[in-house]
């Protein structure tokens, strides 16, 4: 069985190439709409998991350009699931008035790829759960309780992922977002300063995502209110209430995760 993933968050893509390979399946990555269409001349996948908000072509685009060659070709549907964070509403009928079948969301755990891939390509459903646990003593939308702006079983569900096959990769995927996020924070904070939406808009996307898979759920949140509110055509400006939060939970997330790091190399 092969997938092809489209995202252009190395966290993002790094996360779930791991867990798909380590359920056996042959897992192409691609870091956009356009580079994922030139891919699907020449490979037949099972499923495509895609992000919607990427430069070049988004995957809105690619997908709904993906259902045109199909009905031209005569070829059979291939399901295609958007992977989201924390999904805003209305994108739902985005993606499927796009031809996209479902969603995915992050943080990915074995649970919800076993879910979403029972349904679309029929492999058994996995009991224990990689990531963020989903406890059903904890009712749905409720936050735990936590003075670190971390949320810890998000980072035991990586460290989970290292086998004797991938050693180091709890401390690559921290240190990957170390090094990305903080240009993605000064883009949504230069995007507000100069009124640029659309650099804001795939900035804090982008950012929300990488956040949520690293357990970063209360930053995570924040992108998302950013993204939400952008999207309504309601102005997040410098001097923005929500702009200073942003920036304090940022700092607080990125001192959390380098001790964190520093903890593994002392």
């Amino acid at each position: 069985m092969k997938i092809l993933i489209v995202d252009d968050d190395f966290t993002n893509l790094s996360i779930l190439t791991t867990l798909l390979e380590k359920k056996g399946y042959e897992v192409v990555s691609a870091f956009n709409g356009e580079e994922a269409l030139h891919k699907l001349r020449s490979n037949a996948f099972d499923l495509i998991l895609s992000d919607v908000l990427m430069p070049v072509m988004d995957g809105y685009a690619a997908t709904r350009a993906l259902r045109a060659r199909e009905r031209e070709s005569g070829g059979e549907r291939l399901p295609v699931v958007a992977l989201t964070a924390n999904a805003l509403s209305g994108d739902s009928d985005v993606c499927l008035a796009a031809g996209m079948d479902g969603y995915l969301s992050k943080p990915f755990t074995i649970q919800k790829l076993g879910n979403m891939l029972s349904k679309w390509i029929s492999v058994e459903q996995e009991k224990e759960p990689v990531g963020a646990p989903e406890d059903p003593r904890v009712p749905a939308g409720m936050a735990k309780p936590s003075i670190s702006p971390i949320d810890k079983t998000v980072l035991d569900g990586i460290r989970e992922l290292e086998g004797a096959g991938n050693p180091g990769f709890f401390e690559r995927i921290v240190t990957l977002y170390l090094s990305g996020a903080p240009g993605l924070a000064a883009e949504v904070l230069t995007g507000a300063e100069k009124g640029d939406t659309d650099s804001l808009l795939r900035a804090a996307h982008t950012l929300k995502s990488s956040s949520a898979n690293v357990g970063a759920t209360g930053l995570s949140d924040l992108c998302r209110k950013i993204e939400g509110k952008s999207r309504a055509g309601e102005p997040v400006s410098a001097g923005d209430p929500l702009l200073s939060k942003f920036e304090g939970e940022f700092r607080s997330v990125q001192e959390a995760l380098k001790s964190i790091l520093e903890g593994i190399s002392a």
